[in-house]
């Protein structure tokens, strides 16, 4: 049957040469074998091109998937700009008081006190650091808070910055301890984002502690006795639209008392609300519209972003510390745990809040409801934050850097030296970045930033310049502190 075969290869192997105008002795030059064995040889080679080509292909599908995995998850707020291998010092901001990220990623509205010019308020190339514009806010005071501003919105302007000028304040005596400077003035002035013009200007009530900007409107709040009052103005006049009096959160220091370590109290916006930190370090939250939320009373908060707060809520039964969300002034219900602060989020988890509970637990942030918590072996774990992204959750704080699936599962750890401590974990889309404390506590040192792959693996690490003594992520660049050999120090943006 083989000698069949063969003959059948030979015979068409002839026929091919006849048509070709090739010779019989061609044939009787033993070639037929060698052809064949050609033949055989570029079969076998297009079947291993097919392969490549088919391996190059696969690759090239794997290649853009990964592109657009780093190119979607770089659209999500707080996702860096691409790292390499070193950072260096793009710009500094020297007596920085006060800093807004609009979502213009390209802009950064800030105040700075420069010497004896006063505070000034400035729009900033976020790349570069060249003023966009700059207008004066305020006088050169002493005092620890600054000057006070927030972002907004007016009819007909579009977005605005109004900031608080006054004289009043908290400063720190010879001594070292606080007390409250009174005021002279207090005014409200309103400048458009675009340009830095002033839009609008009004004078403010003197006892004014806090200050915040929500929803076309000014918030300010202040002692009377042992209560604290919310007054809400209008932000373009400056006329009253509400007033709310927070029985008892003002403690027992009355108003006008300059006592040793006096406590200052403010008010910020976090999920649509005010948010009003009382002097013993609870917190009110307030609606827009004036109405207080349950619970009245909360212990820490955070804001990953304008639109969500995180409170952390007393209690004193036996599973401990609530936590809750307030969206659009809206309070979501109460999940048990002290709050994990989520840094980056990109969605692939849904909407979760993570808490400390049983090491680590993530909760449906909208039902209350658990997804998952970590095993038994982590429930003496401690994570100070927490990175989303790409279907994982990677828990970072003394016991290192974990990585837990979608059903809580641990997908692999990363652990760091007994005496270093990770800060804060990032990424730019194509790394995680590990900031590690490697301070003995004593004197601040030049922070180390390892780099790791999604799976764990290490990805070298990234140099530092040597007069950084910290580094955190905000918005897509690290910041960190500058400190100059004459012991100056300033607020530094890295690339």
């Amino acid at each position: 049957m083989s000698g069949d075969l063969q003959r059948v290869e030979l015979d068409d192997d002839t026929d091919d040469a006849s048509r070709f105008g090739q010779s019989e002795h061609a044939d009787a030059r033993g070639e037929d074998g060698p052809r064949r064995s050609r033949r055989g040889r570029v079969v076998l080679g297009v079947g291993a091109a097919l392969v490549v080509a088919g391996l190059v292909a696969a690759q090239a599908v794997l290649d853009a998937r990964e592109r657009d995995a780093v190119a979607a998850l770089r659209e999500v707020r707080g996702v860096l700009a691409p790292i390499g291998d070193s950072l260096e010092v793009a710009y500094s901001v020297p007596g920085l008081q006060w800093l807004e990220l609009p979502k213009d990623d390209d802009v950064l509205l800030l105040v700075t006190a420069d010497g004896g010019t006063g505070s000034h308020l400035r729009a900033v190339d976020a790349e570069t650091g060249v003023a966009r514009w700059d207008v004066p806010v305020g006088a050169q005071v002493a005092t620890a808070q600054g000057v006070q501003c927030g972002a907004g919105r007016l009819d007909g302007v579009g977005a605005v910055v109004a900031c608080l000028d006054t004289d009043g304040g908290v400063r720190w005596d010879d001594d070292g301890q606080s007390e409250r400077r009174p005021a002279t003035y207090a005014r409200v002035l309103v400048h458009a984002q675009d340009d830095g013009r002033q839009v609008a200007a009004w004078d403010l009530d003197l006892t004014g502690e806090g200050f915040a900007v929500l929803d076309g409107q000014v918030a300010a709040v202040a002692r009377d006795g042992a209560d604290l009052v919310v007054t809400a103005h209008d932000l373009a006049t400056g006329q009253q639209r509400w007033r709310r009096s927070l029985v008892g959160a003002g403690g027992e220091q009355a108003e006008g008392d300059v006592d040793a370590y006096y406590t200052s109290v403010n008010v910020l916006v976090g999920g649509g609300a005010f948010v009003v930190s009382a002097p013993d370090g609870s917190q009110v939250v307030v609606a827009a519209d004036g109405t207080v939320l349950p619970p009245t009373r909360g212990v820490n908060w955070v804001g990953p972003d304008t639109r969500t707060l995180v409170v952390d809520i007393n209690a004193d039964d036996a599973d401990g510390a609530r936590t809750a969300l307030v969206r659009d002034g809206v309070l979501s219900p109460a999940v048990r745990g002290t709050a994990v602060s989520t840094g980056v989020d990109d969605g692939s988890f849904g909407d979760v809040v993570f808490t400390s509970a049983d090491g680590l637990t993530a909760w449906d942030a909208t039902t209350g409801a658990r997804r998952w918590a970590t095993d038994g072996d982590d429930g003496v774990a401690t994570y100070h934050g927490v990175l989303v992204a790409r279907g994982t959750v990677y828990g970072w704080g003394p016991s290192g850097l974990t990585a837990f699936d979608r059903d809580g599962h641990v997908r692999w750890r990363h652990a760091l030296p007994d005496e270093a401590t990770p800060s804060n974990v990032s990424t730019d889309g194509e790394r995680l970045y590990v900031v590690v404390d490697t301070s003995d506590g004593q004197e601040p040192s030049v922070p180390e930033v390892q780099a790791l792959t999604f799976d764990g693996e290490p990805a070298g690490r990234v140099a530092v310049p040597r007069d950084i003594r910290w580094l955190s992520p905000i918005n897509d660049r690290f910041w960190g502190s500058v400190v100059t050999d004459d012991g100056e120090s300033s607020i530094a943006v890295l690339r």
